[in-house]
C-alpha cells in the first residue's frame, strides 16, 4: 500500500465498533456487570465486598429489559476509558451499588436472534467490526445505483458512524 501511495506514507485505520450495531435485531436476554474494588485494609482480605458480579435476567427485570439494555448501549461509546465512565455513571444512578470509572473490569450481554445466542461486550473487543448496511438496490449483476449508494453512504456516515466518534 505504502509504495502504490508513492512517499513516506504511514497507513492507519480505525475500526468502528457500536455496541447497539452489534446488538441489532436481538433481544438481549441478560447484563453481567463485573468489577473490582481496591483493598482499604493490606492486612485482611475481605472475602465480600472486593469484588463481584451483578447479573440482570431479562425474565427477573420485567418488560421493557430490552428496551433499557438498548439505551444503555445507545450511551456507550468511545474508547474502554470512555465507555468505563458511562457505565459507573449509569451503575450509580441506582441505589444498591456505587463504583468508580476504575473499578469496573468488564460488562456483556448475552443476545439471542434467530434461536441463537451470543455475546456482546460493552467493555473489550467483540468478535468484528460493526457493519452498517446500505439500504440500496442492486440489479441482477450485481450493480447498484451510484447517487443512491452515496445518499445512503452519507445518511450513514451522519446518523451512525460520526455519533461514535464524539
Amino acid at each position: 500500500m505504502i509504495h502504490l501511495l508513492r512517499g513516506n506514507y504511514r497507513v492507519a485505520s480505525k475500526t468502528l465498533k457500536s455496541i447497539s450495531g452489534e446488538i441489532g435485531n436481538g433481544q438481549p436476554v441478560s447484563l453481567k456487570l463485573t468489577y473490582r474494588r481496591e483493598n482499604e485494609r493490606v492486612e485482611r482480605k475481605p472475602i465480600f465486598g472486593s469484588s463481584g458480579v451483578i447479573a440482570i435476567k431479562s425474565t427477573d427485570f420485567g418488560e421493557d429489559f430490552s428496551e433499557r439494555v438498548s439505551d444503555i448501549a445507545g450511551r456507550i461509546h468511545g474508547t474502554d476509558a470512555q465507555r468505563k465512565r458511562a457505565l459507573a455513571r449509569i451503575v450509580n444512578q441506582g441505589e444498591m451499588l456505587e463504583l468508580d470509572e476504575d473499578e469496573i473490569i468488564g460488562c456483556s450481554a448475552v443476545v439471542r436472534e434467530n434461536g441463537r445466542q451470543r455475546t456482546v461486550y460493552f467493555l473489550g473487543e467483540n468478535n468484528f467490526s460493526t457493519k452498517f448496511p446500505l439500504a440500496v438496490d442492486v440489479d441482477g449483476h450485481g450493480r447498484t445505483d451510484r447517487n443512491q449508494v452515496i445518499t445512503e453512504m452519507t445518511r450513514i456516515m451522519r446518523t451512525k458512524i460520526i455519533p461514535l466518534l464524539n
